[in-house]
């Protein structure tokens, strides 16, 4: 009977490690942080002021949509109607934890086939701004707030 209960009590103080094991476990998958860019997807509303040759225009009703990128997790879609194509364009941008980004796209610029390049991207609580050019050409700033 000796043995039996010497037994049940290693058996016992097994199970109740083990256990300890499995809940400690549990809560470090359970506070693992989300993907941060949840925090800058969504649809944000705004202006896009432009710069062409000296002649400066504004666009006081530009939406632009952010989604995360299935090419990488480090990555975001940026997609709006952006000035040099006048035609709904995305891009995709490389966005670190503390939400700056930078990213190109293609366009025909004066018909002539172009990289423009997004500078100075930020998110910022519920904004989002950036530059954009084309071969100095047109130079450009979105400044949109999250719906």
């Amino acid at each position: 009977m000796t043995n039996s209960v010497f037994f049940l009590r290693k058996l016992a103080t097994l199970v109740a490690i083990s256990v300890v094991m499995a809940a400690g476990t549990t809560s470090c998958t359970e506070s693992e942080p989300g993907d941060y860019r949840d925090a800058f997807t969504g649809t944000y509303t705004g202006s896009e002021t432009w710069n062409n040759g000296g002649m400066s225009m504004a666009n006081d009703h530009m939406t632009v949509t952010v989604s995360k990128s299935s090419v990488s997790a480090d990555r975001i879609v940026i997609s709006s109607t952006f000035y040099v194509d006048a035609l709904i364009e995305s891009f995709d941008a490389v966005v670190s934890k503390d939400g700056n980004f930078t990213g190109s796209f293609p366009a025909t610029l004066y018909g002539v086939s172009n990289l423009v390049d997004v500078k100075n991207g930020r998110f910022s609580g519920t904004g989002l701004s950036y530059n954009y050019s084309a071969q100095n050409l047109v130079t450009c700033q979105v400044n949109v707030t999250k719906r």
